[in-house]
Parts: structure tokens; C-alpha cells; sequence
């Protein structure tokens, strides 16, 4: 390209004798050759061979055009500042229509992008998503100062190369359109409108409904500008019954405390009353069928809900995090209970657990800070990790006897469950009762060796330099290892006192005599294949 690339490269030529001289050379600019002194010269063309380079010998040494040291989009701003002013003109006086049309585009598109920023809060979207009103903003600030006059000319002048600034600036002077008030005025009110057109939109809530099998479902909901404290949604539509709502409908509403729903409605979404902190009354409808994940997560003022029998499952998070929720009313037709579902309902003081539920999934009951009491009902095989971890007031929990498994974490942190009975045959995580300030694990049994059935089994590791306790209804017994007798070549014979505040009995087993009953409330039992350390043994101790 012909015009102004970079910095104004300096040759200083020297000479030995005379003395140094220095030449000044001067670029072309757009067929203008600015002299020493920095006026553009618009007679003399870029064509002319003896403008090619211009050397001026000076005894004083060698100095540039200060215009010449700045970035190449000032040369040229300064150079059509200065043809403009010899045409009797002021810069800030020039205005093309084009650039007149851009700057109306521009209120236009701004204008259009703020009314659907605006809207994104009648349909109650996310907090964060204003943010994007004030991005939209600055954008329409940075974009409306590109629309300089100098800006424009010196796009001009660039995707003209081949032609004189004197000649682009006279044509672009004789196109030249007074920016009027009246011009102003329009730019502004199309950037007013969206601000005043909101209001009017949305100056009453509306209901948005799309087709459906059954009829219609609620689609969206639009609020005012106020919020509404109470919201009842109709019946029907177009004749139709409304029988579904879609997910997120009622969502982020601040200030709502009321919602009524029709009896016709079968289905509610995931996240449908999402974040309405307020909300402290819904009435699920009788018809109701499906409850979608995460529904009421965060309704923090809600204290009572009753689950219709049409409803067989509980989705994840659906009271997620609802504080104050103290009453859940189930039914006995609720299959499954999934994940979360109950996660830091702080309130809840206690739950009836459907009959048919086979699993306590994980998190369930997480963070219910005032659960007191828990029957997990038969049929339940497995209470998955972290069930009930941080339920902090939980005093009893009764198993069934078809429990299989117990998951990490399953009740750490319940502080003040003192005590757990756990069924014959459960597998239970190292860590499900971690950091629960010493709950007492007792596990019964379906019988000892001798025949007899015993409400407690444990099986510990007795070793021969202290004593173990076991903890039973009523007595506590300590068990310790007196004496270790080698009997043949790997295993050996241990003499095991027996004692508690009544009585003081030693009792012999070894691989010949495993099994030793203690009274009518204690019964031990070697381990198969642990006998064969003079440093422990290991014991399967049945008891009340």
C-alpha cells in the first residue's frame, strides 16, 4: 500500500570532509509530500520522480517532523485535520450521511439487544445474566466513539489509496449533511424505547403456553416490574385443559410467597419453583403423576408439602436445600426416593419412609440437622454413602433385617447417635460411622455355635498387652488375654479372662476347643485359621 506504513525511516549520511551534513527525507502520503515544516503540499503529486527523496543540507544537526514520530492513523488524522480547516471548515462540522446511518444502526441494534436484556428479568432469569445489560452498555459507549469525523476519514483514505487527501476530503466536503437536532433526537429516542417499551410489555404477567398431547403446558411466565406475592395458574386454555409445567416456569421468582395450580395439571418439571426463596405455600395437584428433579431447590420459606399418590418417585435435589421444610407428607405407593432429595432440610425433624422403597440413595438426608428419629422400613437393601451424614440430632435409627450394606459416610457426624444395631449379615463401610463421638455398633446374630441367639455380635481382635470392652444391654464385658501356650509347630492355646463388675471367669480355647460360652448372656468363638499368633487372636463374641 502506498499510504504512510510506519515510522518515517532517517538516512544520515556522512561525509569525512566537509564536514557532517545531515539530509532530511520526507514520504509521500497519499500523493501529499509534507514539507519540513509539516504542511502537506497537496500541488506537488506522488508521481513526481524529484519528490521521490528531498535532501536539504544543514550545517545544525539532523532534526524530524514532530508529525512523523507519532503512529501512522495520527499522520493521517492530522494531515485531513489540516485540509479540512483550508477548506474553511471545522472537524466536528463534518458529517456524511453514511456516517449518520451507522450511528442510527447502531441506537437500533443497541435499542434491540437491551429490550431482550431487560426481558431476561420479567422471565425472572438468573441474577447474573443482568450483567449483561451493562456489557451491552459499555459495547454502545466504545462503538458510538468509532464514529469519530477523523475515524471516518482516515477508513476513507486507507481504502483509497491511489487517490490525493486533498481530493478524498473535497468529495467527502461535498457530500457534507448537518447532524441536526432533529437527527439527535431520533438516535436518543431509539435508545429511550426498549426502557419504556418493557414497561408497557410487561406491565401485566402473562402466561405462555405451548401444545401438548393432553391439552396445553405452561411454557413460560412472565412477571411485572414489582413481582407478584401471589400467582394462580389457570385452568385452561384456548379451551383446553392446562395439564403440564415445563421446567424453570416459575423459577427465581424473589418475592412470590403463594402459588395455586389447577387440579388438571399431571406433570411438573425439573426446577419449576427453583430458587423462589419466599415461596411458602404450593398446592400439588391431586392428578399430579410426575415430579421433576430439583422442583422445589432453595424454596427457603417452605415450611409443609403433601405428595399426591399419583406420584411414585422423588427426583433428585427436589428439596434441596429447603431450611425450613418440617412436614413432608409421603405415601405408601412411593417406589423410589433418588439422591439428594432431601439434602439440608434443616428442619425436618422427622420422616416417614415408604414401604415399598428398596434404597436410601446417597445424600438423601445429608445436612437434616434436626432428624431425631429414622425407621428404615423392610424391603431396603442398601443405605447408600452419605445418607444421613451431618444429621446432628439423629438419636435412633432402627434397621431392617433385609439391610445389605451400609455406605461411606453413611452417618458420620450424627453426634448424638449413641448407638446403632445393625442385622445379621450387613456389610458395613470402615468409615459409616466416622467422627460420631464413640456410637456404640452392635451387630445381631442369627445364632452362636451352641445354638443359642444372641441379640449383639462383634468381631474383634483380642491382643495379648491389653485388655478389649464390649458393651452389652444391660453388663460390660472386658476381655484379656493372660496366657499364650504353644500347642504344636504353628498354633497355640490362649487362656481368656472374662470379667465385669459381678463375676471374674478365665475360659481355654485354641483350634481343639473354639468355642467357650460364658454365661447365658456372653458366648465366644475363635476365629477359623487365627489361632496361630502367640501376639492375638481373633474372636467372634456373641451377646445381650
Amino acid at each position: 500500500m502506498r499510504f504512510i506504513a510506519g515510522i518515517i525511516m532517517l538516512i544520515v549520511l556522512t561525509k569525512k570532509n566537509p564536514p557532517a551534513q545531515s539530509n532530511y527525507i520526507t514520504p509521500i502520503v497519499n500523493g501529499f509530500q509534507p514539507t519540513p515544516n509539516g504542511v502537506v503540499n497537496p500541488s506537488i503529486s506522488a508521481s513526481s520522480p524529484a519528490l521521490t527523496t528531498q535532501v536539504q543540507s544543514a550545517t545544525a544537526p539532523a532534526t524530524v517532523d514532530p508529525d512523523y514520530l507519532t503512529t501512522e492513523k495520527q499522520i493521517i488524522q492530522n494531515a485531513i485535520e489540516r485540509e479540512i480547516v483550508a477548506n474553511g471548515y471545522k472537524v466536528n462540522e463534518i458529517t456524511t450521511r453514511g456516517m449518520l446511518g451507522r450511528k442510527l444502526l447502531n441506537a437500533f441494534l443497541f435499542s434491540v439487544i437491551t429490550f431482550i436484556c431487560l426481558s431476561l428479568y420479567f422471565f425472572h432469569f438468573p441474577t447474573w445474566t443482568y450483567l449483561l445489560e451493562i456489557i451491552v452498555i459499555i459495547v454502545f459507549i466504545k462503538s458510538n466513539s468509532k464514529y469519530s469525523t477523523k475515524d471516518y476519514l482516515a477508513k476513507e483514505v486507507k481504502a483509497r489509496p491511489d487517490e490525493k487527501i486533498s481530493n478524498i476530503v473535497a468529495s467527502i466536503l461535498a457530500e457534507n449533511v448537518k447532524d441536526t437536532l432533529f437527527t439527535k433526537l431520533i438516535r436518543i429516542a431509539v435508545v429511550i424505547l426498549p426502557f419504556v417499551l418493557v414497561l408497557f410489555v410487561y406491565s401485566e404477567p402473562h402466561f405462555l403456553y405451548e401444545k401438548a398431547s393432553d391439552g396445553y403446558h405452561l411454557r413460560f411466565y412472565t412477571q411485572t416490574l414489582s413481582g407478584e406475592d401471589e400467582i394462580t395458574v389457570p385452568d385452561e386454555y384456548k379451551g383446553e385443559p392446562i395439564t403440564g409445567i415445563r421446567g424453570n416456569v416459575f423459577s427465581n421468582l424473589r418475592k412470590v410467597r403463594k402459588i395455586t395450580l389447577p387440579d388438571t395439571i399431571k406433570e411438573i418439571r425439573g426446577k419449576t419453583f427453583k430458587n423462589d426463596t419466599f415461596l411458602e405455600e404450593v398446592n400439588l395437584p391431586a392428578e399430579l403423576t410426575y415430579l421433576g428433579g430439583s422442583a422445589f431447590a432453595n424454596c427457603e420459606y417452605l415450611e409443609e408439602i403433601t405428595i399426591p399418590e399419583g406420584v411414585t418417585e422423588i427426583q433428585g435435589r427436589t428439596f434441596y436445600n429447603c431450611r425450613s421444610l418440617k412436614v413432608v407428607n409421603l405415601h405408601d405407593k412411593i417406589e423410589a426416593i433418588h439422591g439428594e432429595a432431601f439434602i439440608n432440610c434443616q428442619s425436618l425433624e422427622t420422616i416417614e419412609l415408604p414401604p415399598k422403597i428398596t434404597e436410601i440413595r446417597g445424600n438423601t438426608f445429608q445436612g437434616c440437622s434436626s432428624l431425631e428419629t429414622v425407621v428404615i422400613p423392610e424391603g431396603v437393601t442398601r443405605i447408600g454413602g452419605h445418607a444421613f451424614e451431618d444429621c446432628s440430632s439423629l438419636k435412633d435409627v432402627t434397621f431392617p433385617k433385609t439391610l445389605r450394606e451400609i455406605g461411606s459416610s453413611a452417618f458420620r457426624r450424627c453426634y448424638a447417635l449413641k448407638e446403632v444395631r445393625i442385622p445379621y449379615g450387613v456389610t458395613v463401610a470402615d468409615n459409616a460411622f466416622k467422627e460420631n463421638n464413640y456410637t456404640r455398633v452392635y451387630y445381631f446374630t442369627e445364632g452362636s455355635p451352641s445354638g443359642t441367639e444372641y441379640e449383639n455380635f462383634r468381631q474383634l481382635t483380642l491382643f495379648s498387652d491389653h485388655s478389649t470392652t464390649v458393651f452389652g444391654n444391660t453388663d460390660t464385658y472386658y476381655l484379656e488375654i493372660t496366657n499364650v501356650k504353644k500347642i504344636d509347630s504353628t498354633d497355640y492355646e490362649y487362656t481368656i479372662k472374662v470379667s465385669n463388675e459381678t463375676f471374674n471367669k478365665e475360659v481355654t480355647v485354641s483350634k481343639y476347643d473354639l468355642t467357650k460360652k460364658i454365661n447365658k448372656d456372653l458366648e465366644i468363638e475363635v476365629v477359623e485359621d487365627s489361632y496361630n499368633s502367640m501376639y492375638s487372636v481373633k474372636l467372634n463374641v456373641y451377646f445381650n
